[in-house]
């Protein structure tokens, strides 16, 4: 492996505080920076992923800004690139050996500038897969007429016979690409980014993606930022957040957490991230077992009461949407590690969680109680009510059960 490929990853949760994951970023940084030892007054022209929702902003802000800082100590000048929802109108075109894409429309900004840094939390889209370093580097350094021909054919449409005009799409578009004509939204194609926010949090349906159109997209994004790489040899830095995606950045309890909390990474090279942390979701969440009649049922109606849970914290739409649809070894998947245990030396035997239990999921064999592994979901019901303390949960297991629960909604 080239050390350009080399990708550097810091495991960390989104319960990290803004200080420890800022810090291991700055040190993940460095680490990339001596592996590609450039002068220490390269200036360095750097974007940081706009994201809709300011509590989430205000988080990647937290983890950010002191890598910027470190880079001010080193003495590297800092320029801000253009955020998405206003690109630079100057465009330099660069061509490409690809007949798909011939040229890339790229902003002089990011042409002339010596080097890069791109930070961005990594998501999911459902055209592009993975919106990870490659994606970002396209849409930040595209100009304003190369953003509209990467989005092309792959924008949301909107049904105005079904759109309620509640203008949730409206405010929740940090890129200004939907607006409210005063009876329903209509998408602006100048500005749309086709991120696929506006359609998670969407209550009625109206927002919908045209049929196809991924793999031209994923080629056009691919050639735009290998374009972008290959004017800056070993002159970008590459900084990627795969934490807090859950339903802390949610409006819609429906909306399912796409990615589990896997921690920090930093390259020289976007492909080599990409697929560096397409490795550890993998490895995390490998496959979700479902039902078949889930799997091919042509819609779903999840109904559900919220709660709290002592280990997946909210008890809500999500977490419910796994349980329902998961076949049984998926539940036994989902559950791995942080089924409750009975102390049976503290047990009483009065067998009020086996009334209690719904799921079959604890029994009594004529003196104490027992779990039964099989059929517990471990919903945290029987502790509740156990008066002796004899039931407990095990120490962790928060986070990975968190993982687990979003990637089967998912």
């Amino acid at each position: 492996m080239t050390r350009g490929g080399v990708v550097y990853h810091a495991p960390l949760t989104a319960a990290a505080d803004a200080a420890t994951v800022g810090g291991r970023a700055v040190r993940l940084v460095e680490a990339v920076l001596r592996d590609l030892d450039p002068p220490r007054d390269l200036p360095l022209a750097y974007h940081l992923q706009d994201h809709n929702r300011s509590r989430a902003e205000e988080q990647f802000l937290g983890w950010t800004v002191p890598v910027l800082d470190r880079l001010r100590e080193r003495g590297h000048p800092l320029a801000t690139l253009p955020p998405l929802a206003g690109p630079s109108p100057d465009a330099v075109g660069v061509p490409l050996q690809d007949a798909a894409v011939p040229f890339a429309s790229l902003s002089r900004d990011v042409h002339a500038a010596p080097g890069l840094l791109i930070g961005l939390r990594l998501g999911c889209h459902p055209r592009s897969g993975l919106a990870g370093a490659v994606r970002a580097t396209a849409l930040a350094c595209a100009s304003a007429d190369g953003k509209r021909a990467l989005q092309q054919g792959v924008q949301p449409r909107i049904e105005r016979a079904v759109c309620g005009g509640c203008g949730m799409c409206v405010s929740l578009c940090g890129n200004d690409g939907v607006r409210h004509n005063g009876h329903v939204a209509a998408i602006r194609p100048e500005t749309c980014l086709a991120c696929g926010d506006c359609l998670a949090e969407c209550h009625t349906g109206a927002l919908k993606f045209p049929e196809g159109g991924g793999d031209a997209l994923q080629a056009r994004l691919g050639a735009y930022a290998a374009a972008v790489v290959r004017g800056k040899p070993r002159r970008g830095v590459w900084l990627a957040f795969l934490l807090g995606e859950p339903q802390r950045r949610a409006v819609n309890l429906a909306r399912a957490a796409a990615l589990p909390d896997l921690g920090v990474l930093a390259a020289a090279d976007p492909v080599a991230l990409d697929l560096a942390a397409a490795a550890l979701l993998d490895a995390a969440v490998p496959f979700a077992s479902l039902s078949r009649v889930a799997h091919e049922a042509p819609g779903l109606l999840i109904g559900l009461r919220l709660g709290c849970h002592p280990r997946s914290g909210l008890a809500g739409a999500v977490r419910a949407t796994a349980l329902a649809c998961a076949s049984a070894d998926g539940k036994r998947a989902l559950q791995q590690g942080v089924q409750p245990r009975i102390e049976r030396a503290v047990c009483g035997g009065c067998g009020m969680c086996v009334s209690l239990c719904g799921n079959d999921g604890v029994r009594h064999n004529g003196h104490v109680a027992a779990i039964r592994p099989e059929t517990c979901l471990a919903c945290g019901d029987c502790l509740a009510e156990c008066h002796t303390g004899a039931l407990k949960f095990p120490e962790g297991g928060g986070d990975a059960l968190q993982a687990r629960l979003g990637a089967y909604a998912a």
